[in-house]
């Protein structure tokens, strides 16, 4: 039981240190904004400015980590 807790707490403090905003609503709703838009395939100038140009246009592989890594650098940090 000890170690499941050691594991659980360590986990929420490293992702908590990689994207300091993780617990916030307003970043949620980032995530959520740019999934909906994307779904959508209609991409505002705004969202396309959350990104930065440097991931864009050094981006050859699109599998659906990176998309995730994308997103989360984004909306998190």
């Amino acid at each position: 039981m000890r170690n499941l807790f050691l594991f659980i707490t360590g986990f929420v403090l490293g992702i908590w240190i990689s994207w300091p905003r993780i617990f916030s609503y307003q970043s949620w709703a980032c995530v959520f904004e740019i999934i909906e838009e994307s779904k959508n395939e209609r991409i505002s100038l705004k969202t396309i400015l959350k990104v930065s140009p440097k991931i864009i246009f050094k981006s050859n592989n699109n599998d659906n980590l990176t998309r995730f890594r994308i997103v989360s650098d984004t909306c998190f940090r």
